[in-house]
This record gives C-alpha cells, sequence and structure tokens, in this order.
C-alpha cells in the first residue's frame, strides 16, 4: 500500500491493470478464436496495450477445448495473459496472470 498523498508506484499500476481486464475473465466469446475476433464483433475497440511489455500483440490467448453452443465450431477464448517473461513484486510471472 502506497503512502497517503503519494502517486502509487509505476509497477503497482500496471500490476493493478492486469487485474481489472476489459473484458471479464472467463466470458467465453463463440467463435473468436483471435483476440482480433474481439475487436471485429466489437467487445473492443482495440486490443488494449500489455502493461509490461507495451505492445498489443504480445498478448496469450488461452482457449478452452469444449464446445460450449451448437453454433460453435471451434474452441473459444477463454481468458487472456500477459506475453512479458517478468516478474511480478509477489514473485509470480506476469504470464501467469
Amino acid at each position: 500500500m502506497g503512502h497517503p498523498g503519494r502517486p502509487p508506484a509505476p509497477e503497482n499500476l500496471r500490476q493493478a491493470s492486469l487485474g481489472h481486464p476489459p473484458v471479464e475473465r472467463g466470458t467465453r466469446f463463440d467463435r473468436a478464436t483471435r483476440l482480433q475476433d474481439l475487436v471485429d464483433a466489437g467487445y473492443l475497440k482495440q486490443l488494449p496495450k500489455d502493461p509490461f511489455t507495451n505492445t498489443r500483440e504480445s498478448w496469450v490467448p488461452i482457449t478452452d477445448d469444449s464446445i460450449m453452443s451448437p453454433n460453435q465450431s471451434q474452441p473459444g477464448i477463454i481468458d487472456v495473459h500477459s506475453g512479458s517473461d517478468q516478474k511480478s513484486s509477489e514473485g509470480t510471472a506476469y504470464s501467469s496472470w
């Protein structure tokens, strides 16, 4: 926790942004097999920048092999992890968040 009157450290702000994704974790997007599909379908205006790699291209989509609806023909994206190889102040890899 920071000190009163002092802004949060940049590292803490980047860590916090991974804890508050622009789309709720665990939301299944039928037919979204690429992150760009989420933009094309209007779920996102654009892909956000990964706060640790500072690019939009480093995100690692996590898919689930189960088919959840009759209209779904391929596994869908269920989560997104940072593409960073850095570790948090707690010692866990950002790529596991």
